[in-house]
């Protein structure tokens, strides 16, 4: 008993600021989310592919040391925002806005001047780039070892009386949200390590490493395709699906993202084009997807508050409040802890947690 008290106070100690910064940024972006509007209608892909070459059009010729990353396809009302990046592979990363309707360019920002991609990198990352998702994911994993001592100490004192108002809440607030928090640090930890998560879940279906599909070189010359173009020949292979992204051509091909019937809200079904002609090269259904790609359906959307099909505003809302009283509630046990131990330097005895 003893030895779980004391680890779960050490957890706590060197924890609690990076968990109290996860769930203040966290809870932060929950609530910059665009809030979902049942049956609302999407941009009709043609009217985007027209916008998306005029304002790569205006984009290249102002911004000639950048060069496309990806575009994320707009819900109805919003933007259309597109990633560039610097043409080596050190330096500045942008986000530019374009008017849906008319390609114009709204705006183009550097990270560092754009709240969203600071709060985003540094929930995500710390700020430290890939590979500040290793230590978020470390947090992860030791505060979920955290909260399952929690569990056991929870049970060994749950019908004795807490000696003081502090312990009594921690106790109350902590077995209430519980599960909440079990399920925000497990999926925020699987999303934090996906390369220690994917072999591991391929390994346990016996899967082979999935490969996406390269395009060959062209035999004869072809005219290359625009990224609107790509969008438009793409979205007409999977009618019933809404494009959510397109990525910039690689090795020959573009990939764009569309979301049909799956949980996740970016869709995982792809749709590969020779960059050359616009051959569709392949088509793959977020069903045929092994498990060490498709638990994105359930891990992402989980951790980031979507509800699955086409959800009310009102669902969403609710939602949003259950996860933000699992953020409040994360902070409260950090501080909480903190501060019945900076009150009570007596040596813990078995009735202590």
């Amino acid at each position: 008993m003893r030895t779980f008290f004391t680890l779960h106070r050490w957890f706590g100690w060197v924890l609690g600021p990076f968990l109290v910064a996860s769930a203040v940024t966290g809870l932060t972006l929950l609530w910059l989310q665009p809030l979902p509007v049942a049956n609302q209608v999407a941009p009709a892909p043609a009217q985007l592919a027209r916008a998306i070459d005029r304002g790569l059009s205006d984009l290249a010729r102002d911004h000639q040391a950048l060069t496309l990353s990806y575009i994320d396809l707009p819900r109805a009302g919003e933007p259309i925002r597109i990633r560039l990046v610097p043409h080596q592979s050190a330096g500045e990363e942008f986000w530019a806005e374009l008017d849906p309707a008319t390609g114009q360019v709204v705006g183009v920002l550097a990270d560092r001047s754009n709240a969203h991609a600071w709060l985003f990198n540094l929930h995500h990352q710390w700020l430290l780039g890939d590979a500040g998702s290793w230590p978020v994911g470390a947090v992860g994993l030791l505060a979920i070892v955290s909260l399952l001592i929690a569990m056991r100490l929870w049970l060994q004192v749950r019908k004795l009386r807490a000696p003081t108002s502090w312990r009594h809440w921690h106790r109350r607030v902590g077995i209430v949200m519980y599960a909440p928090l079990l399920v925000t640090l497990a999926t925020g930890f699987v999303l934090s390590w996906p390369e220690a998560v994917r072999p591991t879940l391929a390994l346990m279906a016996g899967e082979s490493r999935f490969k996406a599909p390269v395009a060959d070189a062209p035999k004869v010359p072809a005219q290359a395709l625009s990224p609107g173009q790509a969008l438009e020949v793409g979205a007409a292979q999977l009618p019933g699906a809404v494009p959510t992204r397109l990525y910039a051509a690689k090795a020959g091909s573009y990939r764009l993202r569309l979301r049909a019937d799956e949980w996740h809200p970016n869709g995982l079904n792809s749709v590969y084009l020779s960059a050359h002609g616009g051959a569709v090269l392949r088509i793959v259904h977020w069903r045929e997807l092994p498990l060490s790609t498709r638990y994105a359906n359930v891990v992402y959307p989980l951790h980031i508050g979507w509800l699955p099909g086409s959800p009310t505003t009102s669902a969403a809302v609710a939602l949003r409040l259950v996860l933000s009283a699992s953020a409040v509630a994360l902070v409260w046990l950090v501080l909480s802890g903190l501060r019945w131990r900076t009150r009570h330097h007596a040596r813990p005895s078995g009735r202590a947690a």
